[in-house]
C-alpha cells in the first residue's frame, strides 16, 4: 500500500510537472521538469519517468544540473546520484571527479558519486570502495562499507 501511494503521488507529481516548458540555462538547456523532478523531496524517480521529463540516455543533462553552483544544492546532489542509471564515460569521469575533490564543498555529493560509481561498477568496484573504508571523513567511510554490501563486491 505505502509502495502504491508513492508511486502514485510520483506520478501525479510528474503529471503537474509535465504542463511547465524547458527554459534554458547558462550550461544547456535542461527542461525544468527534469530540474523540478530531482527538485521533489521523498519521491524517487525511475530512470524511464528521468527520460520522459528530460534526461538524455547518456546522462548530459544530469551531469550539467549536478555541476551549476547556481542550482540548489539538493537538485544537485539528486542528479549526482541518478547518474548510476545513465552509464556513460563522461558519467565515470565526472562521478570520479567529484569523489576524488578533497576540496568539494558539498560531502553529500562525493558520497552520492561514491555510491554511483559503486552501482555502475557493481563488483569491479571493491578496489575503490577499500580504499575509502579508511579515509578521513567518516560519511565517505559509511558510503563505502554500505556499498561493499549492496554491490556484491564483497569477497565470497
Amino acid at each position: 500500500m505505502n509502495k502504491l501511494y508513492l508511486s502514485l503521488s510520483l506520478a501525479l507529481a510528474l503529471l503537474g510537472l509535465s504542463g511547465l516548458t524547458s527554459l534554458s540555462t547558462a550550461h544547456g538547456a535542461e527542461p525544468e521538469t527534469l530540474v523540478s523532478a530531482l527538485s521533489l523531496i521523498d519521491q524517487v524517480p525511475t530512470r524511464a519517468q528521468l527520460l520522459a521529463l528530460g534526461a538524455d540516455a547518456e546522462g548530459a543533462a544530469l551531469r550539467r544540473i549536478a555541476e551549476d553552483a547556481s542550482r540548489p544544492a539538493y537538485t544537485r546532489i539528486r542528479a549526482v546520484s541518478f547518474l548510476a542509471w545513465f552509464d556513460s564515460a563522461e558519467t565515470r569521469s565526472m562521478l570520479t571527479r567529484l569523489l576524488t575533490d578533497e576540496a568539494a564543498p558539498i560531502m553529500e555529493m562525493r558520497v552520492q558519486a561514491l555510491r554511483a560509481l559503486a552501482r555502475l561498477e557493481g563488483p569491479a568496484a571493491r578496489p575503490r570502495l577499500e580504499r575509502y573504508l579508511g579515509h578521513g571523513a567518516p560519511e565517505l567511510r559509511g558510503a563505502a562499507e554500505r556499498a561493499l554490501l549492496t554491490t556484491n563486491a564483497v569477497s565470497p
